[in-house]
């Protein structure tokens, strides 16, 4: 039901993409790759965050933390990141891969894994 991380990365470079935004993109794949209803899923997430009122908090990078805390408490941001992985991300994920797609996302990868420049 997801897409490939790697298509992801050429889609998402595409649109230029903050770090954050990228995660929250990666977040709802990896969601729709398990069957969830992206809705659902989203729903729960930020039920549960406002019902434990914990911080979500891992060791990777600030702009995870940032994109998993918007996307749990801010339901306009949830809302439109939904809709752009819907009606953005998925259908031009289906497109086939260009060499010039291949070697954005290879760039923007490498732009996320060692930060701006």
């Amino acid at each position: 039901m997801g897409i490939s991380i790697s298509k992801l990365y050429d889609v998402c470079a595409e649109y230029n993409l903050s770090k954050a935004d990228f995660n929250t993109c990666a977040v709802l794949n990896n969601w729709h790759s398990l069957g969830s209803e992206l809705e659902e899923a989203v729903r729960d997430s930020q039920e549960a965050s406002k019902k434990y009122q914990r911080p979500f908090v891992l060791q990777d990078s600030y702009a995870f933390n940032e994109s998993i805390t918007k996307l749990f408490y801010d339901k306009a941001y949830a809302d439109e990141m939904l809709d752009f992985y819907r009606n953005t991300i998925l259908p031009r994920a289906s497109e086939k891969s260009t060499l010039a797609s291949k070697i954005r996302g290879w760039l923007y990868r490498q732009r996320l894994y060692w930060g701006e420049p």
